[in-house]
């Protein structure tokens, strides 16, 4: 059925297999470039707790999206959050469920084989 619905809006499956590759490289690299910085650190300081990499998670992707957005230029903040305000909660839940899923599948304690 969901093939059905894209063939009448006009997507096609192999157009979505660019889309896809290319998002999972910029998540890549998000996850590398700001959260392994941020992993070493808790890390480092013994912070293993799943609701601070949820909350890490929350706050780092829609800072960053409004950093980039605003192309070096500070006086428009106001703007950039104007425009795009549907946009930051959505990058915030996303945000704060991908980290603390990290969290919790790297530091959770192993099952035992009883």
């Amino acid at each position: 059925m969901a093939l059905e619905i894209a063939k009448a809006l006009g997507f096609s499956v192999l157009a979505a297999v660019p889309i896809i590759l290319f998002a999972s490289i910029v998540w890549l690299l998000g996850l590398l470039v700001v959260g392994a910085p941020v992993w070493w650190l808790t890390h480092g300081l013994g912070v293993r707790s799943a609701w601070l990499a949820a909350a890490v998670g929350a706050i780092a992707p829609p800072a960053l999206y409004l950093a980039c957005s605003l192309h070096g230029r500070p006086t428009s903040v106001i703007w950039a959050l104007k425009e795009e305000w549907t946009l930051y909660p959505i990058l915030a839940a996303i945000g704060a469920v991908v980290g603390w899923t990290v969290a919790r599948s790297a530091y959770r304690r192993p099952e035992s084989g009883e």
